[in-house]
């Protein structure tokens, strides 16, 4: 039975919320995870996690008791990362030797000769231990000066081709859009920008340069999702904390403050002191988003003969061209495991536009990149997501990059457009360094 007053109320079900739910019990305080289906959806970026999140995971693990997060071993499964247009494929998310080969392979220019012969000369079993350790180092030395509020620079050890080639990435990710010549650079940017976040398009320190780099070449995993978060409901049961999977039928708002809100359950009405949004979107019919920047939405095409059991996208796909870099079409995206495919294809949201304006040029889009793959396609449909991205490309052409300023979105209410107090968002569109490591650092800290 649900309690009528939380001190927390966590909209959203996914790893962070559930977490977050269970260190507040471990606190003493009370909290509720609603599984909203109007807001169930996630962004890539939380879908994979390197070995900086896998830490960061067993070490809340370790620290707090979580039994399934001391073992997030045993719930993730390697994955591949394919960024590719139609002038070059880049396939990641290997061991570190095998990621940087890959890359040299295409951008052989990162290194000089002399340079490229110490990278070859290279023992991939010793190296790939070594630039293992190094990113435990890092991480540990983020997590360390985030506790202090205060960064003191981190150098990167190892040989003399490394840090040449972080020099050169450092610039890549640094270089203003504009002032980039080389096609191929624009493009790789923007791939990685797609696969981390849209924070690489905005100016960034070294320390955060250094959370792409480990980022881009560590090994990349997707978590099994279905199976880690029924263990975490369980053990949020097990601590005192409440779930609860139904619709909200109306949010009660007064003078832009939460008051509480209406569960299509029985329970009723559930009131909170503060309320924590995990999802990445925000119902629609309640909550206006303020950006600056246009709003995307998403068609997605999936099989019309679904596999039976759970989907866990095991590779990803961000496919774009040279020519659809400017344009209002700027990628798609496609999921697969040894089942079935799931296909993204995000449109400009326009008033007035409709999902099904864009369905046909989807599923044409759709079969031109499967057969570029080499891929098959079977008997399809093609259905609107709750997916939404920002097209952030505006502070990624003619400005300089110092100049993007990233912060979070503005929740407006629906009616009045007040800016809602007491409601923590804790989505994608947050932009804060270092993604969604920071989101896992943040679990802990409670005001």
């Amino acid at each position: 039975m649900l309690k009528n007053h939380y001190h927390e109320l966590n909209i959203g079900q996914n790893l962070p919320s559930l977490v977050r739910a269970i260190l507040a019990s471990q606190r003493g305080l009370s909290s509720l995870v609603i599984a909203e289906p109007k807001v169930d959806s996630q962004a890539y970026a939380e879908l994979y996690l390197s070995h900086l999140e896998i830490n960061a995971l067993e070490r809340i693990g370790k620290k707090y008791q979580i039994p399934e997060l001391q073992k997030i071993r045993d719930f993730i499964k390697f994955s591949s990362v394919h960024l590719s247009t139609e002038s070059q494929d880049l396939l990641l998310g290997d061991l570190p030797y095998q990621n940087f080969r890959e890359f040299l392979r295409k951008f052989p220019e990162f290194l000089k000769p002399e340079l490229m012969e110490s990278f070859f000369a290279e023992k991939p079993d010793e190296f790939n231990s070594f630039f293992l350790s190094e990113m435990s180092r890092y991480e540990e030395y983020l997590y360390d000066q985030r506790l202090k509020n205060k960064f003191s620079p981190f150098e990167l050890s190892g040989p003399a081709w490394l840090k040449s080639f972080f020099r050169q990435f450092n610039a890549l990710l640094n270089a203003s859009y504009s002032e980039i010549k080389d096609l191929r650079y624009k493009t790789l940017l923007q791939l990685l920008s797609l696969f981390h976040e849209n924070k690489l398009k905005s100016s960034l320190t070294q320390t955060e340069i250094y959370f792409y780099f480990f980022r881009t070449f560590s090994q990349i995993f997707s978590h099994q999702e279905f199976f880690l978060l029924s263990q975490l409901r369980h053990r949020l049961s097990l601590v005192g904390g409440d779930y609860k999977q139904s619709k909200i039928q109306h949010w009660q708002l007064q003078d832009g403050k939460f008051i509480n809100l209406l569960l299509a359950s029985f329970e009723g009405v559930v009131g909170a002191n503060k309320v924590l949004f995990f999802n990445h979107v925000v119902p629609e019919d309640v909550f206006n988003l303020e950006t600056p920047y246009p709003l995307y939405q998403t068609l997605q095409v999936e099989p019309r003969k679904k596999f039976a059991g759970v989907f866990l996208p095991q590779s990803i796909s961000i496919l774009t061209s040279d020519a659809s870099l400017g344009s209002n079409l700027p990628y798609r995206v496609l999921l697969r495991d040894s089942h079935q495919m799931i296909y993204h294809w995000p449109y400009e949201s326009l008033n007035a536009s409709k999902p099904s304006f864009s369905q046909a040029r989807t599923e044409l889009t759709y079969r031109n990149d499967l057969n570029d793959l080499n891929l098959v396609s079977e008997d399809i449909d093609v259905v609107p997501t709750k997916l939404m991205t920002l097209d952030l490309r505006l502070g990624f052409s003619s400005i300089k990059k110092e100049s993007v300023i990233f912060e979070s979105m503005n929740f407006l209410l629906k009616d009045d457009d007040t800016v809602i107090k007491d409601f923590d968002y804790w989505g994608n569109f947050k932009y804060t360094s270092f993604g969604l490591l920071s989101q896992y650092y943040s679990l802990e800290r409670f005001s």
